[in-house]
């Protein structure tokens, strides 16, 4: 199984937090993808895609939680 991370991110922020994302995003695929590639669970879970929104506080009544599972 593989794991993809992407984000949306406040253009707001300045470009520190994007970078700062970029690097720790990297890091955790990476970790996560050596530990899960030789997994299988199943046919229909050939991977997970992971997108955390990054928002300034004055946003957050726009972008309620949502859970699937």
């Amino acid at each position: 199984m593989k794991f993809f991370i992407s984000s949306e991110i406040d253009g707001r922020f300045s470009q520190n937090v994007p970078d700062k994302f970029r690097r720790v995003r990297k890091s955790v695929e990476s970790i996560l993808n050596k530990h899960f590639l030789d997994k299988d669970y199943g046919a229909n879970i050939k991977s997970i895609g992971v997108i955390p929104i990054l928002i300034l506080t004055d946003l957050k009544e726009f972008y309620k939680e949502r859970r699937l599972y």
